[in-house]
């Protein structure tokens, strides 16, 4: 799988996707656009391209065109006003899948080949529900935790940058494989954009000092202009098969953008994994 993810702070190109036949094409974009457009472009023949979209002037959700089938695309920003961050990128496609009697997947072709998602035997898998509530706010101010209130969320108001929430992950075994995860909650919008994106991180015990690294984070932000949900559907890490070690800790860093007239509601993350 092939994901760029940038912006575009001029008018100007993204670097060229190559889809194969068989995959599928994928991308967004979220700005404020003042004067700003973009569209996507096809390669033909050897230097020419072809515009195979509408004119883009808003914001984009990620998504897949219907009727685009391989070759080499391109997002160009026609004209610019403000920064536009976009995504593009090609989609791991489900071929066939096979479902236990719990109605839970167990094993999965794709176009990339085959994914065991549950082992029959002593392997178990299991999901996590780790409530947003018990994260703190982070380096970049605007989560709200510990609210006043009969409810157990993290929340951010309209108008913050950027702001970040830590959750730690509880309830891990030494040996437990992490395959996924995901967000739970909602985004309220009156048709400015609001963005989330979630980054799994590991600590790891050292001599010289206790290291942080990326796991994975969500496959794009979330970026939306209407109320939305926050779920497995759009809030979703890629396929992870990350293994618990006895020195080793994790938490997710959640980061939000929100204009005027939205804001967040986090629940819960929501963690996949196998044990043994």
């Amino acid at each position: 799988m092939t994901t760029y993810s940038s912006t575009f702070s001029a008018v100007g190109v993204s670097s060229a996707l190559v889809v194969p036949k068989g995959k599928t094409l994928q991308y967004s974009l979220s700005a404020t656009w003042g004067t700003g457009s973009v569209v996507l472009e096809k390669k033909v023949g050897a230097n020419g391209w072809k515009v195979v979209s509408d004119v883009h002037t808003t914001n984009r959700s990620l998504s897949s065109p219907s009727d685009l089938g391989e070759g080499t695309y391109r997002l160009h920003c026609l004209t610019y006003q403000n920064t536009i961050t976009y995504v593009l990128g090609d989609v791991v496609d489900t071929i066939k899948e096979y479902q236990n009697e719990a109605g839970q997947t167990v094993f999965k072709i794709t176009d990339e080949g085959i994914e065991t998602l549950k082992v029959s035997g002593a392997e178990k898998s299991k999901t996590l529900v780790i409530s947003a509530g018990s994260g703190k706010v982070g380096t970049t101010a605007g989560w709200v935790v510990g609210a006043a209130n009969n409810l157990f969320l993290a929340t951010i108001p309209a108008g913050v940058t950027a702001g970040t929430l830590v959750v730690p992950v509880n309830g891990l075994q030494v040996g437990d494989i992490i395959t996924g995860f995901y967000g739970v909650g909602q985004i309220e919008s009156a048709g400015n954009a609001a963005s989330i994106s979630i980054d799994l991180r590991k600590m790891t015990a050292a001599a010289a000092d206790v290291s942080d690294a990326s796991v994975d984070a969500m496959d794009a932000p979330l970026s939306v202009t209407a109320d939305t949900i926050i779920s497995s559907a759009n809030a979703v890490s890629p396929t992870l098969a990350e293994t618990v070690g006895a020195d080793e800790s994790f938490y997710f860093l959640v980061t939000a953008t929100t204009a005027a007239s939205t804001d967040i509601a986090l629940q819960a993350l929501v963690l996949n994994i196998t044990r043994i």
